[in-house]
């Protein structure tokens, strides 16, 4: 019989993070968009954004080189996330169970499996 074991973040156990605070490659090495050239909205819309970039132009496209140390494009959306600290919720079969119930549960399954072959 199959068995589905399950650990569960919910969303009230996530908050927003910035960049520097979930490690992002971006903030810590910049990064680079490139757009058509012909995409005016979102060309405008870099360009009102107070972010540092430096423009490289050819072949119809243009490329935004922004600088390290900035909030990347996720981040300001609120794209990154860190758990509050919070338990995640552990499942067997649907099963809502407490951390220590889970992992003794999960040990005698995963034991049980190995002696069985």
């Amino acid at each position: 019989m199959l068995i589905h074991w399950g650990l569960h973040r919910p969303r009230d156990h996530w908050r927003e993070a910035t960049c520097a605070e979930v490690g992002c490659i971006n903030y810590f090495g910049g990064w680079r968009t490139i757009l058509h050239a012909d995409d005016i909205a979102n060309i405008e819309l870099i360009r009102r954004s107070r972010m540092g970039f430096r423009e490289e132009r050819g072949d119809g496209l243009i490329t935004f080189v922004f600088s390290p140390g900035q909030q990347c494009f996720t981040g300001q959306g609120g794209g990154h996330r860190v758990a509050v600290g919070r338990d995640p919720i552990m499942t067997k079969d649907k099963r809502i169970m407490e951390p220590l119930e889970f992992m003794d549960n999960w040990n005698d399954h995963q034991y049980r499996r190995s002696i069985n072959g």
